[in-house]
C-alpha cells in the first residue's frame, strides 16, 4: 500500500484549530438517492433569524440583467441562467436549487457537466451590470441563496467600487471538504462594509474558479444594511470537536449511536462556533438543553461569556459534560445568546445503546459502490474498493460484528466482507490490518437493508486507540454492491481503500483516501447477537465434496442439535431439516450451478458455510 499525501488540515475558523490529519482526497463519486425505511436520526440546520429588509435585490428572472464571461474556455464552459438543474453524471443529483424564487430563474455553473478531464481548468464570473447605491448605509451586507458542492473549486462573491478597477473578494462554502454538500439552499451573508459602505455606485459578481468539479447554483441575491445586532451559529458539536477532544485526545467526532461504556469515559462535550455578524459589541454566551425523551428529564449547561466585536468570531464550550445512564432518544438543543441578540436554535440528536457505536445519521441519503468500472463499453476496467469509517475507543471493548446498510442496487450473490484496521494517531502510516471477516453472501433481504456481517474470533478494542471498520468487495465487471452513507464528513473521518489502484492516482499503487461522507458502518459489541457467526474451521461442522456435483454431506463435530437450512444466491430456502450429532446427506443435483449457503442454527448462533454446486 501506499499513500498518496498525509498533512495537516486548515484551521477553519479563527480560534478554532482543527488537527486531524487528513489522507488524499478522493476522486468524485454519484450520490445515488434512495429513501430507506429506517426512522431518521437528523441534524436540523439553524435556522435563520429574521435580517432586515433588503434595499436592493435581484432574483435572476431576466438575463439581460447579467453578463457571463469565460475566461479560459472560450465561451463553451460559462454560466447560465434559467431553471434547468445540473445534467453532469456527478452533479445531477444535486438537483435543482429550493430557493425563494428558483421558478423564475437562478445562475448555474455546471462545471461536472461543462467539464472534460480531471485536468480541465475552469474560471467563470456572472456579473450584474448595473451597480447597487450603498450610499446612505455605513454598514452593507450582500445575502443570497446558493448550492454548492465542493471538490477541488473555490467560489467566490467579489465587490468593487470603482467598476473593477479594484475589488475584494470574498469565499463563500471555504470550510466545505471535498464531496461535500451544502444544505439545498443554504442562505449566505457577507459583510461586505470594508468596500461597499457610503458607497454610490456598487459592483459585485460570482466567480467560479475549479477544474472539473461539481456545480454552483446562486439565486435571490439582495443587499441589506447591516444590522446593529445580530449573532449567529455554527459548527455545532456534541462530540468536543474543536477544543475539549485536544485535551481529551482522539478524533473528536459525534456519535449518533453511543454505547454507555463509551460515554461513561468521554461523556458528550458541547461546543459551537459563534459570529458577530452585527456592529454592535455582543457579550455572548451559549448555552445547551439535554432532553431524555423516554422521561422528559431535562440537563441545562453553559459556556462560559465571550466579548465578541463586530464581525468576531470564537468557540465557545459548555462548562459541563453529560454522562446520561439510560439508554434511549436524546435531544440536544444549542444556542447562542448576547446582549441584544439571539442566535437560532440548533437541534441534534443522539441515541444511547447497549452494544451499537455507530455516527451516521440513520437515514440513508447516498452511497458507495464497492466495486466500479472506467471506461467504455469495450474497455471497461474494473476495481475493487473498502469504504470505512474511523471510531475512537475509549473505553476497552469486544467487537464482535459490523453493521452495514447496504445500498438497494446491491446484487443478490455479490460477496462482501468486513475489516477491522488500526490506526496511527500520527497518520505516517497506512491502516494496519487486524482482522477481516468470511465472505458473506447479499441476500435480496440484505438490499437497502442493515446486515450484520461477523469476524471470524472476537476481536478486543482498546481504550486510547483509534481503529477504522471497513467493509470491502471483489473486482468485477459490473458493480457488485454498496454501503449507504448518511451525513456529511464535517465532524467524521471516513475513508476509503483503493485496492486495484482504480484511480490510478499520482502514486501508483493501492492508495487510501479520504470521503466527504459518513458510510452507515457501526460496531456491534453485543455478545449475544444471534448473528455472530463462528470461525468455519473451527470443525463445528464440515461439508464435503466442496466442490459438488450436487450431493454432499454434512458432518458435525459435536452432539447438538441443529436446524439446517440450504440458501441460494436470492436467499431462497432449497433444502431444510434438522439433524443431532449425525452425518446429513444433502441433494441439489437438481438444482441450478452455482453458489449456495449452508446454514446450521440452534439457540445461541449460526454457523454458514458456502458451498459451490458444479
Amino acid at each position: 500500500m501506499k499513500k498518496i499525501l498525509l498533512s495537516a488540515c486548515a484551521v477553519l475558523v479563527a480560534s478554532a484549530t482543527f488537527a486531524q490529519s487528513k489522507m488524499a482526497e478522493l476522486p468524485k463519486e454519484s450520490a445515488i438517492k434512495f429513501v430507506a425505511n429506517d426512522v431518521p436520526v437528523n441534524y436540523a440546520p439553524s435556522s435563520l433569524v429574521a435580517a432586515p429588509a433588503p434595499f436592493w435585490n435581484n432574483e435572476f428572472d431576466n438575463s439581460a440583467d447579467w453578463t457571463t464571461y469565460d475566461a479560459i474556455n472560450g465561451g463553451l464552459q460559462d454560466w447560465v441562467i434559467g431553471t434547468a438543474a445540473p445534467t453532469g453524471s456527478y452533479s445531477a443529483p444535486m438537483g435543482a436549487i429550493a430557493s425563494t424564487s428558483a421558478a423564475n430563474g437562478f445562475a448555474l455553473y455546471d462545471s461536472d457537466a461543462l467539464g472534460t478531464s480531471a485536468t480541465n481548468q475552469q474560471d467563470a464570473t456572472i456579473t450584474y451590470n448595473g451597480t447597487v447605491d450603498c450610499s446612505s448605509y455605513p454598514y452593507v451586507n450582500i445575502n443570497f441563496e446558493s448550492s454548492h458542492r465542493m471538490f477541488h473549486d473555490s467560489v467566490f462573491v467579489e465587490v468593487s467600487n470603482d467598476a473593477w478597477i479594484t475589488f475584494e473578494r470574498y469565499q463563500v462554502h471555504a470550510s466545505q471538504g471535498a464531496n461535500d454538500q451544502s444544505d439545498n439552499p443554504e442562505f449566505v451573508s457577507v459583510n461586505i462594509t470594508s468596500v461597499a459602505a457610503n458607497q454610490v455606485a456598487v459592483s459585485f459578481r460570482f466567480h467560479y474558479e475549479g477544474e472539473w468539479d461539481y456545480a454552483w447554483m446562486v439565486d435571490d441575491v439582495n443587499f441589506t444594511e447591516t444590522p446593529d445586532n445580530l449573532i449567529t451559529t455554527s459548527q455545532e458539536v456534541m462530540g468536543g470537536w474543536w477544543a475539549a477532544y485536544q485535551t481529551v485526545g482522539g478524533l473528536g467526532q459525534d456519535y449518533t449511536f453511543n454505547p454507555l461504556s463509551q460515554i461513561a469515559a468521554n461523556p458528550y462535550s458541547f461546543e459551537s462556533v459563534i459570529t458577530n455578524q452585527g456592529i454592535a459589541t455582543q457579550n455572548v454566551t451559549m448555552y445547551v438543553e439535554v432532553t431524555e425523551d423516554a422521561t422528559s428529564a431535562i440537563t441545562y449547561s453553559s459556556s462560559n461569556p465571550i466579548a465578541l466585536t463586530a464581525s468576531q468570531q470564537d468557540t465557545f464550550v459548555a462548562n459541563s459534560t453529560f454522562s446520561p445512564t439510560n439508554t434511549g432518544l436524546y435531544t440536544i438543543e444549542m444556542w447562542g445568546d448576547g446582549d441584544s441578540a439571539m442566535t437560532a436554535v440548533t437541534t441534534k440528536s443522539t441515541i444511547v445503546t447497549d452494544y451499537v457505536y455507530g455516527k451516521d445519521l440513520n437515514s440513508a441519503t447516498g452511497s458507495w459502490r464497492l466495486s466500479r468500472t472506467v471506461g467504455n463499453s469495450t474497455t471497461k476496467v474494473p476495481g475493487a474498493f473498502e469504504i470505512g469509517a474511523d471510531f475512537d475507543m475509549y473505553a476497552d471493548e469486544q467487537l464482535y460484528s459490523i453493521d452495514a446498510h447496504l445500498s438497494g442496487y446491491s446484487v443478490p450473490g455479490a460477496q462482501v466482507y468486513v475489516t477491522l484496521y488500526e490506526i496511527d494517531p500520527t497518520g505516517n502510516t497506512d491502516p494496519i490490518p487486524l482482522a477481516v471477516s468470511d465472505d458473506y453472501t447479499v441476500t435480496v433481504a440484505d438490499t437497502n437493508s442493515w446486515v450484520s456481517i461477523p469476524f471470524l474470533s472476537t476481536q478486543s478494542l482498546f481504550a486510547g486507540t483509534e481503529y477504522c471498520i471497513a467493509i470491502g468487495g471483489y473486482l468485477t465487471i459490473s458493480d457488485s454492491a454498496g454501503i449507504s452513507v448518511s451525513g456529511s464528513g464535517d465532524f467524521s473521518v471516513d475513508r476509503m481503500f483503493d485496492k486495484d489502484d482504480h484511480y490510478q492516482a499520482t502514486t501508483p499503487g493501492a492508495t487510501w483516501y479520504t470521503i466527504g461522507d459518513i458510510p452507515m458502518l457501526r460496531m456491534n459489541f453485543n455478545p449475544g447477537n444471534v448473528n455472530a457467526v463462528s470461525d468455519l474451521k473451527q470443525t463445528i461442522f464440515t461439508t464435503y465434496p466442496n466442490p459438488t456435483s450436487g450431493i454432499l454431506t454434512v458432518k458435525l463435530g459435536e452432539v447438538v442439535k441443529y436446524d439446517v437450512t440450504v440458501n441460494n444466491v436470492l436467499g431462497q430456502i432449497v433444502f431444510s431439516t434438522t439433524t443431532v450429532g449425525m452425518n446429513t446427506t444433502i441433494d441439489l443435483s437438481s438444482f441450478d450451478k452455482g453458489i449456495y449457503t449452508v446454514e446450521l442454527k440452534d439457540d445461541n448462533a449460526i454457523y454458514i458455510e458456502k458451498v459451490i454446486v458444479e
